[in-house]
């Protein structure tokens, strides 16, 4: 039996009881997948097994995140599903987001053309879309230590809000 050739191209909008085989399936059958994010780059983290065997088996993972009110993508890393994703191998495209998806799908499509796959068609896309040093837009909640000092505050909120 023959398999068919890889596509080159899928867009996901995952869900949270989505099945990991789903990815793995895509995977096995596309040159790249781009995946629509809840919010600001959050998967659920029970995918983040098959994002790594995708990458890993040469299929690159772009997350283009859902805070369409902005004009960018992730500009921080200091989530959970923002670390866990990019640890897993997935590739965050920091000056992208949903707003820009067709822009990113035709983007992938060209590079593919031309002869991009696996790590050099990540690496072609993480540079187009990352933003030089110094340039990328600072969070309102700052550094990781910010975001813990702002998580700690809400923790105290949620605490004595359950005494009253």
């Amino acid at each position: 039996m023959t398999k068919n050739p890889k596509g080159d191209l899928t867009i996901i909008d995952t869900t949270t009881g989505m099945d990991p085989a789903i990815i793995d399936t895509l995977a096995e059958n596309h040159k790249a997948i781009v995946i629509l994010s809840h919010a600001n780059g959050a998967i659920s983290q029970h995918l983040r097994g098959a994002i790594r065997r995708a990458v890993d088996s040469g299929t690159p993972i772009f997350i283009l995140p859902d805070n369409a009110r902005y004009n960018h993508g992730v500009v921080r890393y200091t989530d959970v599903p923002q670390v866990t994703l990019r640890d897993a191998g997935a590739t965050m495209l920091e000056t992208m987001n949903i707003n820009n998806v067709f822009e990113v799908a035709a983007e992938i499509q060209v590079a593919i053309k031309a002869g991009l796959e696996g790590t050099e068609l990540e690496r072609f896309v993480r540079e187009k879309h990352a933003y030089p040093e110094g340039q990328k837009p600072v969070s309102r909640l700052g550094d990781p230590e910010a975001f813990a000092a702002f998580q700690a505050k809400v923790e105290k909120e949620i605490g004595e809000g359950a005494t009253e």
